[in-house]
């Protein structure tokens, strides 16, 4: 007798919370919904199902799936509820609303400030307004630059700052396809930035109170203390050692980390789900074989809870961590309670349990990546093992440790794409070696920490944990100097990406339920993946873009015909060293073949014509106008804060429009602004608006 087979959205109960969870907040993001409407259908629904209960049990049983459909729309409800609530700017007392009309801001230093080039940067909370010498209690986050002197920051965690000095917008480059800064801060509730000067603010240093805090920031400068103590004669060394036990990279070297990351083995040293499970698996150990609490399985739990969380807040809480974190500790309270919790739910409530205490860890490219692996691993590890049998220990050894490694690539492959456009072919070879050496040496630090004190031993440990990163970092730069190391620009937009992750889910669904449903889902998701890709190829092979860049220092241009691409050199600017930022946008329209020469385009001096088009430049030199071709409405792009009248240029050029990049003052910038709209003169400022690309076509006949 055939058995009939549960299906498997009743094997995850939690799943059946995330998908509407998680639909409830892309909603209210992408739509804005208003809160008193979310909130009276809210509200509603929770009447609704009371009155539903009771009703005659025959009723309730014919339209039972109604209850349950009310229940979905109840959590997609309150996910919506929840990302309107996690936004700051709907707070009364965020700073942000009075930026422009305050005499004084209070902050308070929440993070340690990191070095950059010219200044030092911090995290500051507003904690306070003053206005007419009243204080106001303001919430929000600022960051905060200030000018670099003696090489020394002016502050630390817990002082208080007043300023006067108005914060500012963030922005990003705006270039399409490039990371968006000011996207990616306002995930974090932080908006705005001010850069400060010495005498432009006031600090008052604050007495440490013997507080959580204060004992993490003390114990997180320790331990750095100990490593710097140690490996402070290799800079490299030491970068490694302090990103793979606590996740600080202020001291990593740039072009290492660069290796690991296109060697596919950056998750090693930024704090993740491997390093806790390390530390869960020795916590574990270590306090079941202690004599008074091997038998006590809650006070078991609690400290060893303690132990990560602790370590948890040291790495600075990150999504990857925290995740781990939870979902650990899930697991450690279904031991306690004597019910074993299976990985598999525990991986789906800690993500409902994180997104429901902010819904904006949706957008974090760590949360993504960390759960994509961990369920890649939970769901494809063991299949993916079965396909190969070695009857020998440790090889077979060896092949369960590929094939976490495989699994994990399977599942972050969509979101890895998406994000960073690229592909660590050697990413197998790379990882073997790699995560156990990890392993190692994070045991060895941690053994470390409490035997920095004995120079003999200590000194020992951290002699074999250098020759380990030492030799590991040879390995990846090794790895990397590889022909084909890394697959570049690979094009991957939203519905590819949606697509390929939803051909693997069916696929990994289809390996433990053999289904023909699951087998048509996977076909038609591959379907749409190639059908996407292809409607792009066709899309971008007659492209002709002229695209100005969001370049600070240059005037940065592409003029890209199809899938090829002509760079515009300018001479105030080294264009060429600032490539790798417009690789981006080259991968998002599809143009990876750079040439030095077009038969339709022609330079002369600040002026280019590209087909149809033309292009000049004004800058403070003010080239010399007898250079300049006769041009025919041509794209003036003003450089350099140059001293123009608008007047003077719609009379001589008859510009198409005007552009005002980077380089030019904010303040400067405006004024062209209202120069342009009484004359009129279409105007464009990159600063405010992003890249300008405007279309161009081919010039027929002879070209000059």
């Amino acid at each position: 007798m055939q058995h009939p087979s549960i299906p498997i959205w009743k094997k995850a109960p939690f799943a059946r919370i995330l998908i509407p969870l998680v639909s409830g907040i892309l909603i209210q993001y992408q739509l804005q919904v208003s809160v008193s409407f979310t909130a009276i259908a809210w509200v509603s629904t929770i009447l609704t199902w009371i009155l539903f209960r009771q009703l005659p049990l025959p009723i309730r049983f014919r339209y039972q799936k109604w209850q349950g459909f009310s229940i979905l729309y109840y959590i997609c409800l309150s996910g919506m509820l929840l990302t309107w609530a996690a936004d700051i700017r709907h707070r009364t007392d965020w700073f942000g609303h009075s930026v422009d009309s305050f005499d004084m801001l209070d902050l308070q230093v929440a993070e340690a400030p990191s070095p950059t080039a010219k200044s030092f940067r911090t995290e500051t909370i507003v904690q306070g307004i003053i206005n007419n010498n009243k204080r106001y209690t303001a919430s929000g986050k600022l960051i905060l630059y200030t000018e670099k002197k003696n090489g020394i920051s002016p502050f630390q965690i817990g002082d208080n700052i007043y300023i006067r000095k108005k914060p500012q917008p963030l922005t990003g480059n705006n270039n399409p396809g490039a990371f968006n800064y000011a996207r990616y801060a306002a995930f974090k509730q932080v908006y705005h930035s001010v850069y400060l000067k010495h005498g432009e603010y006031h600090v008052e240093k604050k007495t440490q109170s013997k507080g959580i805090v204060y004992l993490i920031n003390a114990m997180r400068e320790s331990i750095i203390g100990i490593l710097k103590k140690h490996f402070s004669n290799d800079s490299k060394v030491l970068g490694v050692a302090e990103a793979l036990l606590l996740g600080y990279k202020q001291d990593l070297d740039k072009d290492l980390l660069q290796d690991y990351s296109r060697a596919g083995v950056v998750h090693i040293i930024a704090i993740s789900g491997l390093h806790l499970g390390i530390l869960y698996i020795i916590a574990g150990w270590i306090l079941a074989r202690l004599p008074f609490i091997k038998r006590k399985p809650l006070l078991q739990a609690i400290l060893c809870a303690a132990f990560l969380w602790t370590f948890t807040l040291l790495t600075g809480a990150g999504a990857s961590v925290l995740r781990s974190a939870v979902m650990f500790s899930t697991i450690l309270l279904g031991k306690t309670l004597t019910r074993k919790s299976g990985i598999e739910q525990s991986l789906i409530a800690s993500a409902c349990i994180l997104l429901s205490c902010n819904p904006f860890l949706l957008w974090d490219a760590g949360f993504q990546l960390s759960y994509l692996a961990v369920a890649g691993i939970v769901w494809l590890q063991k299949p993916i093992e079965r396909c190969w049998y070695i009857p020998y220990k440790w090889l077979s050894k060896i092949w369960e440790l590929s094939s976490v490694t495989l699994a994990a690539t399977i599942g972050t492959l969509p979101a890895c794409l998406y994000l960073f456009h690229q592909f660590p072919n050697y990413f197998f070879i790379a990882n073997l070696l790699a995560v156990p050496l990890s392993t190692i040496i994070l045991v060895m630090e941690i053994m470390l920490l409490p035997l920095s004190e004995i120079p003999m031993i200590s000194n020992a440990i951290a002699w074999a944990i250098h020759q380990l990163i030492y030799g590991m970092n040879l390995f990846i730069e090794w790895l990397n100097g590889w022909p084909y190391a890394v697959w570049e620009q690979i094009y991957a937009d939203i519905p590819t990406s949606l697509s390929l992750l939803m051909a693997i889910g069916f696929a990994t669904i289809l390996v433990h339920e053999r289904r023909k449903k699951y087998l048509y889902g996977c076909l038609v998701s591959s379907l749409f993946f190639v059908s996407f890709h292809s409607i792009a190829d066709f899309r971008h092979q007659d492209q002709k873009l002229i695209i100005l860049y969001h370049a600070k220092k240059q005037v940065a241009a592409d003029i890209i015909d199809g899938y090829s691409f002509y760079p515009i050199r300018y001479h105030t600017g080294d264009f060429e060293a600032g490539n790798d930022a417009y690789k981006s946008t080259r991968t998002a329209m599809q143009a990876r073949q750079p040439i030095s020469k077009h038969p339709q385009v022609r330079h002369y001096g600040n002026a280019w014509k590209i087909g149809d088009r033309s292009m000049l430049i004004l800058d403070a030199s003010q080239a010399d106008s007898s250079r300049i071709p006769i041009l025919t409405s041509p794209i003036v792009v003003l450089h350099g804060n140059p001293t123009v009248d608008m007047k003077k240029i719609k009379t001589i050029f008859q510009p198409s429009i005007i552009i005002f990049d980077p380089s030019n003052s904010l303040w400067k910038i405006a004024q062209w602004k209202e120069s342009c709209k009484g004359l009129p003169l279409p105007c464009f400022s990159i600063p405010d608006q992003g890249a300008f690309i405007s279309q161009w076509n081919h010039r027929p006949g002879p070209f000059k």
